[in-house]
C-alpha cells in the first residue's frame, strides 16, 4: 500500500469488524469511502503527477484487494484452528472437539456467508463481539486460542498469524490474542502490521511494557524514530516499576540512547 499506511490499516481493521462485505456493491462503496478519507488526509506531494482523483482510484483498488484478502485470511485462519484442534485431540484422547468444531463452523458461516447487516451494525454501535453475538463460550474460545498457539509453538508463524487474526475477529478485546498476532507479524517481517497489533494490545492493557518495547523495535525497523522513542518513553516508567521484566530496563534505555543520538 502506497499512501497513508496507518490510515489504510485503520480502515482495514474497520472492515474486519464488518465482514459482510461480500456483495460487489458493498465492497465498492466501502473501498470508495476509505480511499476518499485516506487521500483527504495526505498533503500534496511536490512532483506528484497523479491527480487526487487518480490517487483515490489507486487506493480504492488497493483497498478492494486488501479487503478480499481479509476474507481469504479468515478462511485460512479457521482452517488452521481446526487443524490445531485435531492435533490437540491426537495428543489428548479425552479431548472431545466435536462440539467445538461445530462452534467454529458456526463462526465461519456467520462471518463468511454475509446477510447479517443489522447484527453487525448493532455490534459495532454497542462495542460487542461476534463471540457474544453468536454465543460461543469462553471455554470454547480458549480452546480455539490453544489451537492457534499450537502452530505458534511449532514456529509456523504465518499459519499462527492467520489463526490469531480469526480469533481477533471473533473477539477483538483479548490482549493475549493481539499480542500473539503481533508477534507472528513480527516474525514474518510484517513490521507495520505488527506495530498496529501491538498498539491494539496496548489499548487493551496499557500497563504491560512488553507491547511498547516490541512496537518500538518494529518502528525502529521501519525507520520511524520519533514513534519508537515515544513508545520507549512509555515503556521505561512501567519497567522501572516492574520486577518481572527487570532485565529489559537496561535494554530499553540503551535502545532509547541509540535512537536519540541518530
Amino acid at each position: 500500500m502506497g499512501w497513508g499506511m496507518t490510515r489504510e490499516l485503520d480502515w482495514l481493521l474497520k472492515a474486519q469488524s464488518q465482514l459482510n462485505l461480500q456483495s460487489k456493491e458493498k465492497l465498492d462503496n466501502f473501498a470508495k469511502d476509505a480511499a476518499k478519507a485516506i487521500i483527504a488526509e495526505i498533503p500534496p506531494m511536490p512532483g506528484n503527477l497523479l491527480t487526487p482523483q487518480m490517487q483515490e482510484v489507486r487506493v480504492e483498488n488497493e483497498m478492494k484487494r486488501a479487503i478480499i484478502d481479509i476474507g481469504l485470511r479468515l478462511e485460512r485462519g479457521l482452517a488452521v484452528i481446526l487443524s490445531g484442534l485435531d492435533a490437540m485431540q491426537k495428543q489428548d484422547s479425552n479431548l472431545d472437539i466435536e462440539g467445538v468444531a461445530q462452534d467454529l463452523a458456526h463462526f465461519a458461516r456467520f462471518t463468511l456467508e454475509g446477510g447479517h447487516d443489522k447484527e453487525f451494525a448493532s455490534l459495532v454501535e454497542n462495542g460487542g463481539t461476534i463471540q457474544e453475538l453468536i454465543g460461543i463460550s469462553d471455554t470454547t474460545y480458549e480452546l480455539f486460542y490453544r489451537a492457534a498457539k499450537h502452530h505458534y509453538e511449532l514456529e509456523h508463524f504465518q499459519d499462527a498469524a492467520d489463526a490469531f487474526f480469526a480469533l481477533s475477529t471473533l473477539n477483538g478485546q483479548q490482549y493475549a490474542v493481539w499480542f500473539a498476532l503481533a508477534n507472528c507479524e513480527y516474525f514474518t517481517e510484517h513490521y507495520e502490521m505488527a506495530s498496529q497489533c501491538y498498539g491494539m494490545a496496548i489499548a487493551i492493557n496499557p500497563q504491560d511494557p512488553a507491547a511498547y518495547l516490541f512496537a518500538a523495535t518494529c518502528n525502529e525497523l521501519l525507520y520511524n524514530t520519533p514513534q519508537a522513542l515515544a513508545l520507549l518513553d512509555a515503556a521505561i516508567p512501567l519497567l522501572e516499576n516492574s520486577h518481572e521484566h527487570a532485565d529489559w530496563l537496561s535494554l530499553a534505555k540503551e535502545q532509547k540512547s541509540r535512537l536519540a543520538s541518530k
